[in-house]
């Protein structure tokens, strides 16, 4: 399975719809000129689901026998690669701060 199949495996198990890579976004995330994320986002158009029609997803960590994944939905401000990844940043630290 290529990595962009894994993908959209993992988009129908999480978001239960079906999709379709529209393009992939190279992402860099700096702060205090300090490089904190950088990675390619593969924007996805989705078929089926209810409130979302795009979807932004990407590996992150793991490792090729052990991948893991993000996707997040394109609903309310989460409106670009960008806006992605900003939001899977502060959920993961708030998960670490819990």
């Amino acid at each position: 399975m290529t990595p962009i199949e894994q993908l959209q495996a993992f988009i129908q198990q999480h978001h239960g719809c079906g999709s379709t890579l529209l393009e992939s976004v190279h992402i860099c995330e700096e702060r205090g000129g300090r490089v904190i994320w950088e990675g390619d986002v593969h924007v996805f158009s989705l078929q089926g689901h209810q409130r979302a029609r795009r979807c932004y997803a990407w590996q992150h960590t793991g490792t090729a026998d052990n991948p893991h994944f993000v996707a997040i939905l394109a609903v309310g401000h989460i409106d670009s690669a960008r806006a992605a990844v900003r939001a899977a940043m502060v959920d993961e630290s708030r998960r670490q701060g819990e």
